[in-house]
Formats: structure tokens, sequence, C-alpha cells
């Protein structure tokens, strides 16, 4: 059971119990300058989440593109 705990799989005891999974792919544009896509989603049992319409939803998935300029 410890396992499934640390590893997020444990069934969820309420339904405001969030999930979520992330990849983040980098590309290495030059010497200097890194861009990376977050690509996300999140779940819970309940409807904890909003979507675009403004009614409750059981899920959302998301995108972040960062830059990082190394000097």
């Amino acid at each position: 059971m410890l396992w499934r705990d640390t590893n997020g799989l444990r069934a969820a005891s309420s339904l405001g119990q969030a999930r979520t999974f992330t990849i983040t792919p980098i590309y290495n544009f030059n010497e200097n300058l890194q861009i990376k896509v977050d690509l996300r989603r999140d779940w819970a049992l309940g409807e904890t989440f909003i979507d675009p319409a403004g009614r409750p939803a059981k899920g959302q998935n998301g995108i972040v593109v960062g830059f990082v300029a190394k000097f």
C-alpha cells in the first residue's frame, strides 16, 4: 500500500482529491536559449475544476510554454 501512496495510485478518499500528470519536453534552440513546453492533465473524482463555459468539470488540460535564457 505504501508504494501506491507514494506513486499517487491509492483510491481517492474524497471527491475533492485531485491527480495530475505532466510531460515537459525541452528544446535547446541554441547555446543560450531553451524552450520548455509543459503538457499537463489534472483530474478528480468530483467536479473540482471549471470548464471554459464556467460549468463544473472533472478534469482540465493545460499547456505552458517557457523560455530559459542562459548567460
